[in-house]
């Protein structure tokens, strides 16, 4: 006697393909509204769209697989809803998981998602300690601010490099101060000296500088870090949504088959 097999893998990994090819449609089209808006939809809005996309492409690949499934001949109407049950379910854990290696290796390719355009934001910050002092009325525009290190940097080329290298090293020292949340004493001191030289500002001043620009990168940082921490959430509530999703269109399927 020939054992029946309970579970077709064929039938899980056609759902699944399916699923995975109205994801990418669905998600295609939203990426093409985007750009046709011309800004990055809102974290909220993102997060909604993408559980969308997941419920219905979860209900596709289950109604698939239950509907596509080979007939279970020996087994009683209940134990055929209970395997239809499983193929959706199968779907769904075989799409989570393909979904979460892609999603692992593209981050580790990029360094990791966690932190987007992390340089870009700290040249922003450099740029905003080196930024000149207004020019005082009756004064030459750029007269108030060009330091020692600028004006070295504007006559050779010696300079030119110098000045990039001070600028660098003071990303590295911001990029290390926004991870931790603040300048050590020692820290803000050095920068506060180098920009102080190279904008003509007292010490003080560029001082009140720093302590302006670090409060607005944590300010930044604690807004993203929020925004990314819902977004997970909401997708981790849609992704066990998306199961029952999946469950949902292997009955439904199971029961197109019966009645086929």
């Amino acid at each position: 006697m020939t054992r029946e097999r309970n579970v077709d893998w064929r039938a899980i990994s056609l759902g699944t393909v399916a699923a995975a090819a109205l994801a990418i449609v669905l998600i295609a089209l939203s990426v093409g509204a985007a750009l046709l808006r011309g800004a990055p939809p809102p974290v909220m809005a993102l997060g909604l769209w993408a559980a969308i996309v997941g419920l219905a492409s979860a209900a596709v690949g289950g109604y698939l697989a239950g509907r596509l499934r080979k007939r279970a001949s020996s087994v009683t109407t209940h134990e055929i809803e209970i395997h239809d049950r499983a193929h959706g379910l199968g779907v769904w854990a075989l799409g989570v998981v393909t979904a979460s290696i892609f999603l692992a290796t593209v981050a580790g390719g990029r360094g990791g998602l966690m932190i987007p355009n992390s340089g870009t934001r700290v040249d922003y910050l450099v740029d905003s300690l080196y930024r000149p002092l207004p020019a005082v009325a009756g004064e030459a525009p750029g007269a108030s601010s060009t330091g020692s290190a600028m004006a070295a940097a504007g006559t050779s080329q010696a300079g030119m490099q110098a000045a990039a290298a001070e600028r660098a090293e003071v990303g590295r020292i911001l990029r290390f101060g926004t991870a931790r949340g603040q300048l050590g004493a020692d820290e803000r001191a050095y920068v506060a000296r180098l920009v102080a030289i190279a904008t003509d500002r007292t010490q003080g001043e560029a001082e009140r500088v720093i302590d302006r620009v670090m409060t607005e990168a944590r300010q930044r940082t604690d807004t993203g870090r929020r925004a990314r921490a819902l977004l997970i959430v909401v997708l981790g509530v849609a992704a066990i949504a998306a199961a029952g999703t999946a469950v949902w269109g292997a009955i439904l399927g199971g029961r197109h088959r019966v009645q086929s």
